[in-house]
């Protein structure tokens, strides 16, 4: 399923709107509604109560698109846009996908946000996309990227997070 299927397919409050599609130079541009605040990766630490609001916003996102069968598998701030009027929605289709028996299995996204059953090559289904939400709630959070940068990071997260995050939600 591509980008535009996708953005033709949905109308949720909480995705963005799509207009038109076209051709220039060989080249599909995409016109979509104007998000003026931008996407949430170039703001620093999200205070707690406004964070709170944006979650609500993205998790209603996700949860329409899992409804039509659609798992996003870029999950991350920069795909995450606000305006003015303080609406968080969500973009970048790229490389979403239509679930099949609720599994995926490709290797598509950014590594920083992947889920460790992705990393290790595993099949995968809308876990996968919670486990996205949730680093980028902490990257928001924090006002920073919550572990060690990439190839770090791919080992760590198999091997490392999961067992210290386990250890801390008991």
């Amino acid at each position: 399923m591509s980008e535009l299927e996708i953005l033709y397919k949905c109308d949720s409050p909480y995705i963005i709107r799509f207009f038109s599609a076209f051709f220039v130079e060989n080249r599909i541009s995409i016109c979509t509604e104007f998000m003026d605040g931008g996407s949430l990766d170039v703001y620093k630490r999200i205070p707690e109560h406004v964070l709170g609001r944006i979650a609500v916003a993205v998790v209603k996102g996700l949860t329409y698109l899992w409804s039509l069968k659609i798992l996003h598998r870029d999950v991350k701030p920069s795909n995450m846009l606000v305006n003015t009027r303080g609406q968080v929605k969500l973009c970048d289709f790229g490389v979403s996908t239509q679930l099949v028996n609720s599994i995926a299995k490709t290797y598509v996204g950014t590594n920083a946000y992947m889920a460790p059953e992705r990393i290790s090559g595993e099949q995968y289904g809308i876990h996968a996309d919670v486990w996205s939400v949730g680093i980028s709630f902490m990257e928001l959070a924090l006002g920073m990227f919550p572990y060690p940068q990439p190839l770090q990071l791919l080992q760590c997260i198999v091997d490392e997070v999961s067992r210290r995050l386990m250890c801390f939600c008991i």
